[in-house]
């Protein structure tokens, strides 16, 4: 499905115009690394951010959740599809907000929940108590995830030129799943 949607998806006008001048790089990664690196590591650190988030709320802790604190797989689970109702709400919404004020405030905002829910997120989940657990569960991955994944799709190509821009976004979304496994990875060892 996404082979044939992708077939019959055409340039962008930036694009476009980029081909008819003949500007178009034969190796953009190259103008990438030269020119493009801090953009392409702020894409990096937002990504790596979105991984890290989800990664600890929905697989780690879910071990965490169910063996340590004794809570039955369905809840947590059910927790999970609760927030993927909530960000279907959250995410078409942030992004409309995103496109009135800026990509920027409605970024901070995102990780302004992020910090604040998930200092909340860990003692939530160790009450063991199955309203605080979804509680937990729906404000980091439906509210605060679904407001910070509105935004990659716009706010990442807007950040590079047409020549270089989807080897540039590329490359920092890979580098920053990378990153936020790693991360994740390391977090996860300290839930134990």
């Amino acid at each position: 499905v996404g082979l044939s949607i992708r077939a019959r998806v055409d340039e962008t006008p930036d694009f476009k115009r980029v081909e008819r001048t003949g500007k178009v790089h034969k190796l953009p990664i190259v103008q990438v690394l030269r020119n493009d690196m801090k953009r392409v590591l702020l894409v990096c650190g937002a990504r790596s951010g979105e991984t890290m988030q989800y990664n600890v709320v929905a697989v780690f802790a879910l071990h965490y959740a169910t063996q340590a604190r004794h809570l039955a797989p369905a809840i947590y689970l059910s927790a999970i599809s609760l927030s993927a109702l909530v960000s279907i709400i959250v995410m078409p919404l942030s992004g409309a907000l995103s496109d009135r004020i800026g990509r920027r405030p409605v970024g901070r905002l995102a990780g302004v929940t992020a910090a604040l829910f998930g200092a909340a997120f860990i003692p939530m989940i160790h009450t063991g108590a199955t309203v605080w657990v979804m509680l937990a569960v729906v404000l980091m991955l439906g509210v605060s995830a679904g407001i910070g994944n509105s935004l990659p799709s716009a706010y990442f190509p807007e950040l590079f030129d047409a020549p270089v821009r989807y080897t540039a976004v590329s490359l920092g979304y890979q580098l920053g799943t990378v990153v936020g496994g790693l991360l994740s990875d390391r977090t996860r060892s300290r839930l134990g």
